[in-house]
């Protein structure tokens, strides 16, 4: 075997090795979003889930307050929440809050815009869902806001060298990933895969977390609105890397005016 094969397979090997020793995703978040929702007891496991971290509860609770304006009385308990927000929203909410709690261990210059990055394209994403009557926002939003966890996963594993490739700038994504390979062993779509599939992720985000940037790969109409938002995202300013080309975007169909500006607020109220 050639020695480069086998340098490049110890360094993915050791690259694997110190994603497998990261600390686990927040577990309350993560038992929520493959907790049933059909009958009483599976309504009593939410609870519970709720219960392991208050802090998600309370963060729950706020959002279902200000989604229930005008309702007479306040959103005190979680059966409430329920009945205002629907699961998927809570869902979605409850991920929002676990992925900002799990970003906050890194400098914020370094992982705004990852962070940004994940917010714009599971806004867009859930945009997108409304061209469809089969699918569901909430949903879609959950799957863009994680689908890069792999960044998260590699900035934890390799801090300082990962955030300097963070703050370069790349000809396009094709060389970003070629340099990060040749720097981490693997790219961030491998890591996030290998990541979500630890985390107990649904079968489903780990495949985004996965193949985002992999078209043969998409076998949903899921996985292109997850592609294109992140596409999007790029488009509309808020980018993961810097990139001085960008030909995925050529012939795609971009966001009408209205949605573009509800996009943007959408987005600006979550970072807000």
């Amino acid at each position: 075997m050639p020695m480069a094969s086998v340098n490049i397979g110890s360094r993915t090997a050791y690259a694997l090795s110190r994603l497998n020793c990261l600390p686990a995703f927040n577990k309350a978040a993560v038992k929520l979003l493959v907790q049933p929702f059909r009958d009483e007891d599976s309504i009593a496991g939410i609870e519970d889930s709720f219960r392991s971290d208050p802090g998600l509860a309370s963060d729950l609770l706020v959002a279902a307050n200000s989604a229930a304006t005008g309702l007479r009385a306040r959103v005190a308990t979680l059966r409430h929440a329920l009945v205002v927000l629907g699961i998927d929203r809570i869902r979605s909410l409850v991920m929002t809050a676990a992925t900002s709690s799990y970003m906050r261990q890194f400098p914020e210059e370094v992982v705004r815009p990852i962070w940004f990055h994940g917010i714009a394209t599971g806004v867009i994403a859930e945009q997108l869902a409304g061209y469809s009557d089969r699918l569901c926002g909430p949903v879609l939003y959950t799957a863009g806001l994680t689908h890069d966890l792999g960044r998260l996963g590699l900035l934890a594993a390799e801090r300082r060298r990962y955030a300097s490739f963070l703050q370069e700038e790349y000809e396009d994504r094709d060389e970003s990933e070629l340099v990060e390979c040749d720097q981490f062993g693997v790219i961030h779509t491998v890591a996030g895969g290998l990541l979500t599939h630890l985390w107990g992720f649904p079968e489903n985000l780990c495949a985004h977390a996965e193949n985002h940037h992999e078209e043969s790969s998409f076998d949903t109409e899921e996985d292109r609105i997850v592609s294109t938002a992140c596409l999007l995202a790029h488009a509309m300013g808020y980018p993961e890397l810097r990139l001085r080309s960008t030909p995925e975007l050529e012939g795609l169909e971009r966001l009408d005016d209205q949605r573009r500006e509800q996009v943007e607020e959408r987005i600006q109220s979550f970072l807000s």
